[in-house]
């Protein structure tokens, strides 16, 4: 059966989609259908998965309850005996704008606060973990020389400026061997997926970074962006912060 295919890769705005269910069936999980494509992010890279519905032709809508991407398919869990569909029938899939918009904001969050720590203000920290779930998200850094005193005003004050400038913000699916994924930034022990596309995101003239997330046009629609505290663990610094 072929590969589901992700249209959120290309586009993190589309929050509605006609398409046709490719399977349905039952794992440890619950009951799932998968669709030839989907706007569904299944979760993984440090982001929380999508929340939404699907509906039939008859117009019944079911909720969503759990997103996962096994085996190069996204399966969309529901409650059983809500709705029995069957392949070729055609759906409408859509997910929850608000909630797929602050896990954006959060992600591209992240990757401005790793870029501006690293690059731009250059302090001896390389990113090493990014955790953008709205709970408590945050990014870990490994001090490379002594653990540095940390300035939170001046990072604040950087993360601003970058967001006024409203940089730009590119993704680009690539091979392993492209030049463009040689020149990125890959934390330690980076290993490249297997279940879906190698995919490079690049803000402004930063370091682009291995990345399946979704993410924003520019750094302008982050409303703002600014670090929460700053905590000392085990000998790594996590950098805890919020965007909107």
């Amino acid at each position: 059966m072929a590969r589901t295919e992700l249209l959120f890769l290309s586009d993190t705005f589309q929050w509605e989609l006609s398409t046709l269910v490719s399977a349905f069936d039952e794992d440890e999980n619950g009951t799932y259908i998968e669709t030839n494509e989907t706007i569904f992010y299944p979760g993984g890279g440090g982001q929380e998965p999508d929340k939404g519905t699907v509906a039939d032709m008859p117009g019944h809508v079911v909720p969503v309850i759990h997103v996962l991407l096994i085996n190069h398919h996204v399966r969309l869990y529901y409650e059983k005996d809500q709705v029995e569909f069957k392949p070729g029938d055609p759906v409408t899939i859509s997910i929850d704008k608000d909630h797929r918009l602050k896990n954006t904001r959060l992600h591209t969050g992240g990757h401005l606060l790793s870029s501006v720590i690293y690059e731009k203000l250059k302090l001896p920290l390389i990113p090493v973990k990014g955790f953008h779930y709205q709970q408590g998200a945050y990014v870990e850094f490994e001090p490379s020389e002594d653990i540095p005193e940390i300035a939170e005003n001046n990072i604040n004050e950087a993360l601003k400026e970058d967001v006024q400038r409203q940089l730009k913000i590119t993704t680009k699916i690539v091979q392993g061997d492209d030049l463009l994924f040689k020149q990125a930034f890959k934390p330690a022990g980076f290993v490249i997926p297997e279940d879906r596309p190698l995919r490079l995101v690049k803000i402004g003239d930063y370091l682009a970074y291995p990345c399946g997330g979704t993410h924003l046009h520019h750094t302008g629609e982050l409303d703002f962006l600014k670090i929460r505290h700053i905590k000392h663990k085990k000998g790594k610094i996590r950098i805890s912060y919020e965007a909107g």
